[in-house]
């Protein structure tokens, strides 16, 4: 609550800003506006969508275009008193669904959250291959964390001669209120066309104009609910950075005579039309490399004649590497960093940091709810790695406890012990040179069944990681490994998701078990 109370003062505190910019036009990014259809039913007929207005869905997020007999897809957008209405036209010349896991084929996603910069995100992905009744396979992620309500999803669809056509209602008391015109959130969805995937990312068509799809709500368009009103933009842009200098900016569905203009806004308040051009083509690209452009701080509104049409967060902005070798996880934490800037995690929080079994910790909040927590997990990464960032990802929140876990990664990978444990020793040393009241728990690298051959290394470095618990201050070893074997010495295979290594619920369990123990929360 906290959190999404300040992505609220944020937001007012920025359309203030940019309200008061001397620019030419005020600086505010597009709201889209959907329209009320009160005989909406997800039944298979799509009759009444005939006169909804299409959104076009022209490219991925780096801007590249899929051939049209490949993929091309529109879809529209409703509401009525029950819900949220989707609908979606796909042609394709190869359908391919995966009936048990609906990323693994052709898919449909939408992604929802209250506020746009919240990370209380409901997933829904869907894949294309319909039943007998016109149902699909669904697959739910639902990280709203106060909420109890279950969300009610129906879909309906169909496919003929290469074409889907799909209604999705979601009925959803938290986005949909009594009083509709009154409520607001944040949305994306994007297709996925599966037969291309290995050769190319070209046949993936997404809304929203920035990174990342799911990763974060920032890249999500702001969305109000309307009685007769209807807007969304008819034209896009996207941006992509070239070795972090050089910045292309790429047009779609502009008309021949329309004026395009860019402007740069800055987080110190000042804002700049920056680029102007009169259209003589329907699609253009352009280097936006010769202005002077902080690529961690500004932002680019783009107006079609004097409508804003796009707007990119340049944090976010892919980064496409030619001529350098691009910086590990630099997409995560820049990712982190724009979501700090949004709503910076509160002072005294609890930070867990480390590789997927934290980032992968999806109840962190469920399983703590006293603690203010701050999420830094990041896929692959090892000791090494969060040392690099400490800097941008650890020190700037001055937290009262940190939750670490690394190591896992670092033995296969062909660390030694020693080296481990000097990188584990560095981090505490520069955490507590900051603040020495930083409570520092070092979670043991855990078994996993792809990996029990490197047990015994394992082993060695929870001994070497106990041995730098007991000689420094605040800094506490906890054992999670040790509980996960069964009673005969085996290791407890039902942990373990599908691929034998990530952890499910059960063994998220365990640690949350053997975690609010060693720091008396249950007390």
């Amino acid at each position: 609550m906290k959190r999404n109370l300040k992505i609220l003062l944020f937001n007012i505190l920025l359309i203030f800003i940019l309200s008061n910019c001397k620019s030419e036009v005020v600086l505010t990014e597009p709201v889209i506006l959907i329209s009320e259809l009160e005989d909406f039913r997800p039944d298979g007929n799509f009759d009444e969508w005939k006169e909804r207005k299409k959104i076009p869905l022209f490219c991925n997020q780096t801007g590249e275009i899929p051939e049209k007999q490949d993929l091309n897809a529109f879809f529209k957008l409703a509401h009525n008193r029950e819900g949220l209405g989707l609908y979606f036209h796909i042609e394709d010349d190869i359908n391919f669904s995966d009936t048990i896991y609906p990323w693994n084929g052709d898919a449909v996603g939408v992604f929802i959250a209250p506020t746009k910069g919240s990370d209380e995100i409901l997933q829904i992905s869907t894949s294309l291959f319909f039943d007998e009744k016109g149902i699909p396979v669904i697959r739910l992620n639902d990280r709203r964390k106060e909420s109890t309500l279950k969300p009610k999803i129906i879909i309906k669809g169909s496919q003929k001669n290469g074409i889907t056509e799909m209604e999705m209602q979601i009925e959803l008391e938290w986005i949909i209120p009594k009083e509709p015109e009154e409520k607001t959130f944040a949305l994306q969805v994007y297709i996925d066309d599966s037969d291309k995937k290995r050769e190319t990312e070209k046949n993936r068509l997404t809304w929203f104009n920035n990174n990342y799809s799911s990763e974060i709500s920032l890249t999500y368009f702001p969305v109000k609910l309307c009685q007769n009103k209807e807007f969304f933009p008819e034209s896009t842009s996207r941006v992509k950075i070239i070795d972090d200098e050089k910045l292309i900016l790429k047009t779609f569905g502009m008309s021949q005579s329309d004026t395009l203009k860019i402007f740069k806004f800055s987080l110190n308040g000042s804002s700049k039309l920056i680029e102007k051009i009169t259209f003589d083509e329907t699609s253009e690209s352009f280097d936006l490399s010769e202005f002077v452009l902080d690529y961690e701080n500004d932002e680019i509104y783009v107006f079609q004649n004097s409508q804003c049409v796009a707007y990119h967060n340049l944090i976010l902005a892919p980064r496409e590497y030619i001529n350098i070798v691009p910086p590990k996880f630099q997409d995560e934490i820049r990712r982190f960093k724009a979501s700090d800037k949004v709503a910076f995690p509160d002072p005294n929080s609890t930070l867990f940091i480390g590789s997927s079994s934290i980032r992968r910790w999806s109840n962190l909040e469920r399983d703590f709810p006293e603690l203010s927590i701050i999420q830094r997990g990041f896929g692959g990464s090892n000791s090494a790695d969060v040392l690099r960032y400490i800097n941008d990802i650890v020190i700037p929140y001055n937290v009262s406890k940190i939750i670490y876990y690394e190591g896992d990664n670092d033995i296969p990978q062909g660390m030694e012990i020693d080296s481990i444990t000097k990188n584990i020793k560095t981090f505490v040393e520069i955490v507590q040179r900051e603040n020495l009241e930083t409570e520092i728990y070092l979670i043991s690298p855990k078994p996993a069944i792809v990996r029990l051959k490197h047990y015994d290394k394992y082993k060695e470095l929870h001994s070497k990681l106990q041995e730098v618990a007991d000689m420094m201050e605040k800094v506490i070893f906890v054992d999670v490994a040790s509980p996960m074997f069964l009673a005969d010495g085996s290791l407890d295979e039902s942990l373990f998701i599908e691929d034998r290594l990530h952890m499910n619920d059960k063994g998220y369990r365990i640690w949350t078990d053997v975690l609010r123990d060693i720091m008396e929360l249950d007390e």
